[in-house]
């Protein structure tokens, strides 16, 4: 088996996911202040979003010039998921009902950037040729957006063969992922195809 380091690429993604913060920050302060209005936070947000989760696909990929069609509609649909949790948040939040503290605010807003780790994560086993894994990062798992974990990849003698490790990033983590980094250590791929392994635990 031969390993992948993806080191390099993934400490450029949370440099890129801290910009994120630094700026939703601001927009957020700005706005909770009044000195924007909600529409213009949300264009602002949202654009921030867009940006990010491009950044990730390009650093998973290679390169922007290497998001293939496949790969960029996976973006996309990525993107407009997250597009989706920030409009009923915005929405909810202009209704005239109380509205949580600033600081719950700034804190939820900055959770946005943790979804890069499973654009990341899955436009990458894409593009190397692997199939669809069960689990990226902060998918259906109770730590959500503030997941760290990763996938380490190993690369088969033959076409199809990998073995990919669920590594844990934290010294605690929720337990679907120390689930995870128990039986998926590794996941067996052979002949382009998941071999079976014990879900249970694994997925909320």
């Amino acid at each position: 088996m031969t390993p992948l380091d993806d080191g390099e690429q993934r400490e450029k993604l949370e440099a890129a996911q801290e910009a994120f913060r630094y700026q939703i920050v601001l927009y957020t302060q700005r706005w909770l202040s009044g000195e924007i209005h909600t529409q213009e936070w949300r264009i602002l947000f949202e654009l921030e979003v867009r940006y990010l989760h491009a950044i990730a696909a390009a650093l998973a990929a290679g390169g922007m010039s290497a998001l293939t069609p496949e790969l960029q509609r996976l973006v996309r649909a990525e993107t407009e998921a997250q597009l989706r949790y920030l409009s009923r948040w915005i929405s909810s939040n202009a209704l005239p009902t109380p509205r949580a503290s600033d600081a719950l605010m700034l804190n939820r807003a900055q959770l946005y950037a943790g979804a890069g780790w499973k654009t990341y994560s899955n436009v990458r086993t894409r593009a190397l040729g692997l199939p669809d894994l069960p689990f990226y990062p902060g998918e259906r798992s109770s730590c959500a957006a503030n997941c760290k974990c990763y996938w380490w990849l190993q690369r088969g003698e033959q076409d199809g063969d990998w073995d990919a490790t669920w590594r844990q990033t934290a010294a605690e983590s929720c337990p679907q992922c120390a689930t995870r980094a128990q039986v998926c250590r590794p996941l067996r791929i052979r002949n382009g195809i998941v071999q079976p392994f014990s879900e249970q635990g694994t997925v909320l």
